[in-house]
């Protein structure tokens, strides 16, 4: 859909992909885009706070050697052409236009439609909801553009989203993640250990167990906790990685842990601590915790 959609004519209206943070929404994006050949513009709308802003990156990514830093005329231009002001090239200084011509740059002063934008991090955009999704009418009115919105739609608390959202986004699609895909994606950070095919499907099952059963669903965290355990079977001595119960059980309490800090469930202190408790049967009084680690582990255990 998004492959077809792409491809037409001055649609006049937008596709969203909603979802959880970490569930593969840009990834999706991206590997349509990567498919199908399909030239486009990102940008990402985090901490974006004025339309400018907004167009001088549309500009810059159009036009990067008139967005450089070492070409002083960016500004002007970005204005000019991005918000209907003609820029003047017959009246500019002298200095602009000796730029203009010596760099080549004339014939990338044209208009900017029918381009493909992904407007990322739509949540996180701090302009007000309507003037966001204004902005977008005017590029898909008046640009012409086809435009893909990325956004966790949960977290957008404007009462009014919805009504003005209906005017703008014809299409919205939520993004399930796929925890065993995404697996076979991130699975080449461990190639280069070149296990055996059970004890592959065997760690790929167990990362899966966790992944299901901590409820997070974020992918990202899939792929940190693999990468985090890659490290640590890099220092596993050859007689430890040769007993695949060990390294299951490493792999498995390992898992946990990791799910847990990324979300924010338990704190790295606390993890080391419960380990001074499992090793030495107490904790130095000098770090106190309203938390039992051992029940913590005992929790998670069940938990998963």
């Amino acid at each position: 859909f998004l492959a077809a959609y792409c491809k037409r004519e001055s649609p006049k209206y937008a596709v969203m992909i909603t979802g959880e943070w970490g569930s593969g929404k840009t990834w999706l994006v991206n590997n349509v885009m990567s498919q199908e050949g399909l030239d486009h513009l990102r940008i990402s709308l985090f901490g974006i706070s004025t339309r400018q802003e907004v167009y001088d990156e549309f500009f810059a990514q159009c036009h990067p050697m008139l967005a450089s830093a070492g070409t002083k005329i960016v500004a002007g231009i970005a204005r000019g052409l991005l918000t209907r002001i003609t820029f003047p090239i017959g009246s500019a200084d002298v200095q602009s236009q000796s730029q203009l011509d010596s760099l080549g740059l004339k014939e990338l002063l044209i208009n900017n439609r029918n381009k493909i934008v992904v407007l990322d991090d739509f949540e996180r955009c701090r302009l007000p909801v309507r003037e966001a999704l204004g902005l977008i009418s005017n590029l898909l009115d008046e640009d012409r553009c086809k435009i893909i919105i990325i956004s966790n739609d949960n977290e957008i608390q404007d009462t009014e989203y919805a009504s003005y959202k209906e005017k703008v986004v014809a299409y919205t699609f939520k993004a399930e993640p796929e925890a065993e895909l995404a697996l076979d994606q991130f699975w080449n950070i461990m190639d280069s250990h070149r296990l055996n095919d059970k004890l592959v499907n065997e760690i790929k099952e167990i990362i899966g167990i966790v992944h299901d059963q901590s409820g997070y669903m974020n992918l990202r965290h899939l792929k940190i906790s693999l990468e985090a355990f890659e490290r640590l079977y890099s220092c596993l001595p050859d007689s430890a990685k040769e007993k695949s119960e060990l390294v299951k059980e490493l792999l498995y309490i390992h898992s946990i842990f990791s799910y847990e800090v990324l979300h924010g469930g338990i704190s790295g202190d606390q993890v080391i601590g419960l380990f001074s408790k499992l090793l030495y049967g107490s904790r130095s009084d000098s770090q106190p915790s309203e938390i039992d680690p051992i029940g913590m582990l005992e929790i998670g255990r069940a938990h998963v």
